[in-house]
């Protein structure tokens, strides 16, 4: 009888616990749609945490998030600055071509693009950097940007000391 008693509370216990974490996970979710359907925006999101780049990262990925109900258009065009005081520097890129490709980034949709550091003849260093992404919509051609951080290897070590 006493493992019964035992038995049932331990199984209410178990049950309101899951209950608990099935309600935070469904409400986490709820929160996440929700701030989905505010963004109506097309824009450019980096697939790296707190948008820093290291030294380690020799390719850097990133998408074009369309949360419009436009159709875009964009190609593999690209260009990288960095922030040198108070102004932004082109950086320039090895190869002297582009595809000429054009690619649909559909309402409610995305598109991931990548790029090499090595493909700069610029060296990387810790500092702000910016990635400026042409897109068009009915022949009408805008820019998208976003920030990053680069830390280097350098100055990560010398935080440590």
């Amino acid at each position: 009888m006493k493992n019964l008693i035992l038995f049932f509370i331990f199984s209410c216990f178990c049950a309101c616990v899951c209950t608990k974490a099935e309600k935070d996970y469904k409400m986490q979710k709820v929160n996440t749609t929700n701030e989905i359907k505010k963004d109506t925006t097309i824009h450019l999101q980096l697939l790296l945490e707190n948008n820093i780049v290291q030294s380690q990262d020799s390719t850097i990925y990133y998408s074009v998030v369309n949360n419009t109900p436009n159709l875009y258009a964009t190609g593999t065009d690209f260009c990288i600055e960095r922030q040198e005081n108070g102004k932004w520097i082109p950086l320039k890129y090895k190869a002297n071509s582009w595809e000429a490709i054009s690619y649909g980034i559909k309402a409610q949709d995305s598109l991931i693009f990548h790029f090499h550091l090595k493909s700069f003849w610029h060296k990387f260093h810790t500092g702000t950097y910016r990635i400026i992404k042409p897109i068009e919509l009915e022949r009408k051609k805008r820019n998208l940007t976003i920030e990053f951080k680069f830390l280097s290897q350098e100055d990560k070590k010398n935080k440590r000391k």
